[in-house]
């Protein structure tokens, strides 16, 4: 693997290494040691490249969770923008029902006092004895 550091041999690595070097015969070991150190190079690869992977998950991870972290606070801030509205709307729609009471109560006086007037000049009629348009029409 290029561009990816080597891990140094641990202590163990360097154990195991003495100890299959210490038995056998000399040819033997020499095989032996150069099996081992080429094992121990691949294993030291392969954690080098998982520790490689491990580290781009974290930065992945990391991505992810501030990602996260605002769109959350996007969420709340939408809730709280809904929560907002309807509280608007509620009082809206009590002023609504307000003005509703309001104006039929208004509609009732006004029918009422276009009653009365309608009475009132009914009665005028009748006490003058004239004609309802010149008693309209009357300025007086």
């Amino acid at each position: 693997m290029t561009g990816v550091p080597r891990r140094p041999l641990t202590r163990f690595a360097f154990f195991l290494l003495a100890c299959l070097h210490a038995g056998g015969n000399a040819a033997g070991q020499a095989a032996d040691a150069t099996r081992i150190q080429a094992e121990l190079e691949r294993l030291t690869d392969e954690l080098n490249s998982l520790d490689s992977w491990l580290s781009g998950a974290e930065r992945r991870r990391g991505r992810m969770l501030a990602d996260l972290r605002a769109k959350d606070r996007a969420v709340a801030e939408a809730a709280t923008g809904v929560e907002a509205s309807d509280a608007a709307l509620a009082r809206i729609g009590e002023e609504l029902t307000r003005l509703d009471a309001q104006r039929d109560e208004l509609e009732g006086k006004q029918h009422r006092q276009a009653k009365r007037i309608g009475e009132h000049l009914a009665a005028a009629y009748r006490l003058r004895g004239g004609d309802f348009l010149s008693l309209l029409l009357d300025q007086r």
